[in-house]
């Protein structure tokens, strides 16, 4: 049993500490995913609101048998953000006692939306990709593409990817940051097909 004096809270800095191995991640999010077909789960769309210009929210609820939490991520969507030095994506992730309903952690979700995200890509490439995948076609450059290539260059011996995004600056900035990061070579593409024709993934 809890109580509200044991409430967690997170940072991104703290989510970011518990340094989960790629491995790891795939592991949870293929059971999850698995789970996503049985009894009991509960998932229901998303609920949003829209303030216009691109500025939306969105919540997020979900319930998995077996797991001794509930959860709502509420999440934000600002494009105009990086301009500002923050990431598009923003949010929280709460967690309550399906017990008792008391509230058991807050904690912000910003890593952990893009890295689940990035990791259910790498658990479908695992099924749908061959394993010897060495090229890859990444839309945006944003966070989300960050994600993709480090979860993906994890689990495949990526060693190109071609890289669109419609602001050009984004592109280039994505490919000195991975080519520094991980030494492979990053095409810069001005076309979305050339970001995909003949890639493996």
């Amino acid at each position: 049993m809890h109580d509200n004096d044991s409430l967690l809270y997170l940072s991104r800095g703290d989510v970011e500490a518990l340094a989960l191995e790629p491995v790891e991640l795939r592991r949870i999010v293929r059971e999850v995913l698995e789970v996503r077909g049985s009894d009991g789960f509960q998932c229901p769309p998303k609920r949003g609101l829209d303030l216009g210009t691109d500025r939306t929210y969105r919540a997020m609820m979900a319930s998995l048998p077996n797991l001794p939490a509930v959860g709502v991520k509420w999440i934000s969507g600002y494009p105009s953000n990086p301009a500002l030095g923050l990431p598009t994506i923003q949010g929280l992730l709460t967690l309550n006692d399906p017990d008792t309903g008391t509230p058991l952690a807050v904690m912000d979700c910003t890593w952990i939306t893009a890295t689940r995200t990035a990791t259910t890509t790498a658990v479908a490439a695992e099924s749908l990709a061959r394993e010897d995948s060495s090229t890859l076609g990444v839309i945006a450059c944003g966070e989300q593409g960050r994600s993709n290539l480090r979860a993906l260059i994890d689990r495949f011996p990526i060693e190109r990817v071609f890289a669109y995004d419609s602001a050009p600056f984004r592109a280039e900035q994505y490919a000195e940051e991975m080519e520094a990061a991980f030494g492979i070579y990053i095409s810069i593409v001005t076309d979305i097909e050339d970001a995909v024709r003949g890639c493996d993934i």
